[in-house]
């Protein structure tokens, strides 16, 4: 079976939705399995998505290794398997509102970093339902900004 195709605006919010679910499964397993080793790779992401995202760099590629990684430390192959192939529709919505967006502005960045570091702080706890409930709401406030970004000159909020 094919990956369903993403031909609306209606798609993208409903592609959100379901990732937000695979990667709170994630996260929550990830938080409860992790070894030594998948949390310092976590960490590594993460500080190399910081690092990409305060030089003004896109950060695209570092974000989602981030979100890899926390698929990685669940062990489950299932999460792992449905993260990898979400890759080429994340990239996508990523560099639309990239794209969208004149700049990402460091309090955009700042927003995204604050969420990434609650995930972190969750998964090192072993704090399975706060780790799931960060990246949920991470996942949704992504495709909040996306939204966000479409907006025209002059359009109210």
């Amino acid at each position: 079976m094919s990956p369903a195709a993403i031909r609306s605006l209606a798609d993208i919010e409903r592609y959100y939705e379901f990732r937000s679910c695979v990667e709170a499964g994630s996260a929550a397993s990830a938080a409860e399995y992790h070894d030594a080793e998948d949390l310092a790779a976590i960490r590594a992401a993460f500080d190399a998505t910081g690092r990409a995202m305060e030089s003004g760099e896109p950060g695209i590629e570092e974000d989602l290794h981030f979100h890899l990684t926390i698929a990685r430390a669940s062990h489950n192959p299932f999460f792992v398997s449905t993260v990898e192939t979400s890759v080429a529709p994340i990239r996508q919505f990523m560099e639309l509102a990239r794209n969208l967006a004149e700049k990402k502005s460091i309090e955009r960045v700042r927003a995204t970093q604050s969420e990434h570091t609650q995930i972190v702080a969750a998964i090192t706890r072993r704090a399975p339902a706060e780790a799931a409930e960060a990246i949920r709401r991470h996942v949704l406030n992504a495709r909040r900004r996306i939204f966000e970004s479409t907006r025209l000159p002059g359009q109210a909020v």
